[in-house]
């Protein structure tokens, strides 16, 4: 079934804002909606032709390349109201985009988003803000795997997600991880083994509780330190109390 800009939830978030109701409706009969995408489907693939952007009504993606070994490395992951494609706008796609489960997607085609930009107030500027929105990300995520440790790594992917669904309304600190595991790994660049292991870790300090996919955050004050870079702050602080204790206890002995 599908349903109309004006009433989605994320229109906020995937269309200009305050569009008048004859712009919503010149919008809606540009846009092809309720397009169904099955799990483990291409949206489109690395070398195919520029035909259009997506806008994720419901589901995720994973964007992928294949390194010159011929191996997949996955650049990035996509959440409801962000749009898809522009890493074909010059002429043709070099990800390939893959359904991480049934998704639903809102198409505007090549054609009709220069029409759109043209003739609806406020479009051609969002999806400059959308394409520099994607730019931003692309340069955190190598950021992230080149010079942050792999804690740091694991506690920024989640702390990414965790922002990603507040800003769609849903809850930051209970949310469902729709990518395995080897897929996070593959993203940050380690092994699914080391994924595990600080997942057990930060469950055992308490940080966040896992069940499968779904997560939990415990303490969101010590994730956000923790992913500004300022280290394990619950064992720094358990470090001085111990050297503290041992101080008076030596000057009392």
């Amino acid at each position: 079934m599908s349903l109309s800009c004006d009433a989605c939830a994320l229109s906020g978030i995937c269309l200009p804002s305050n569009l008048s109701v004859a712009e919503i409706t010149v919008l809606e009969a540009n846009i092809h909606t309720g397009v169904k995408i099955n799990k483990g489907d291409a949206i489109y693939t690395a070398g195919e032709r520029f035909t259009g952007l997506y806008a994720v009504k419901s589901g995720s993606f994973k964007s992928v390349i294949a390194t010159s070994q011929g191996d997949e490395q996955i650049v990035g992951f996509h959440m409801p109201g962000e749009l898809l494609g522009f890493d074909g706008f010059d002429s043709s796609h070099a990800n390939t985009t893959v359904a991480l489960e049934t998704a639903m997607v809102c198409k505007v085609p090549e054609d009709s988003l220069e029409f759109l930009c043209n003739n609806v107030k406020g479009v051609s500027t969002h999806v400059h803000k959308m394409v520099a929105s994607d730019v931003r990300a692309h340069n955190s995520a190598l950021l992230l795997i080149a010079q942050k440790t792999a804690e740091e790594r694991i506690v920024c992917f989640l702390k990414n997600v965790s922002d990603r669904f507040k800003k769609r309304g849903f809850s930051g600190s209970d949310f469902s991880l729709s990518m395995p595991r080897g897929d996070i790994a593959n993203f940050l660049g380690m092994a699914p083994e080391t994924v595990s292991r600080l997942f057990a870790r930060l469950e055992d300090e308490e940080i966040v509780r896992f069940n499968r996919r779904e997560v939990h955050i415990i303490n969101e004050a010590e994730m956000s330190n923790r992913a500004c870079g300022h280290g394990n702050a619950l064992a720094n602080k358990a470090q001085a109390n111990r050297a503290q204790a041992n101080k008076a206890l030596a000057a009392n002995a």
